[in-house]
């Protein structure tokens, strides 16, 4: 299952739940968000920002109003390759 495969990268099932929900969606509010991961909303605004942190969903505003965009898989890849590659740099 998709989520059992995201949540082994190091995300929660809830956190997969939201991004897996973003990334369907694109650009999109918090109430579709938590609409389409079947999750209380409020609940979703705590879990975008732990992925905001993590660097799985970015935002835009417009006219004061926040859109969340899901960041694509081949960039988290990319960016975690980036992380091993100069973690394994760093071993004696």
């Amino acid at each position: 299952m998709l989520i059992d495969t995201i949540t082994d990268i190091g995300l929660t099932k809830k956190e997969a739940q939201v991004y897996l929900a973003n990334l369907e969606l694109g650009q999109s509010v918090i109430s579709k968000i938590a609409k389409r991961a079947k999750l209380n909303r409020v609940t979703v605004y705590d879990i975008v920002e732990r992925l905001i942190r993590k660097g799985f969903i970015n935002y835009v505003t417009k006219h004061k109003v926040k859109y969340f965009n899901a960041t694509k898989p081949d960039l988290i890849f990319q960016n975690t390759k980036r992380k091993v590659d100069a973690f394994q740099k760093s071993l004696p």
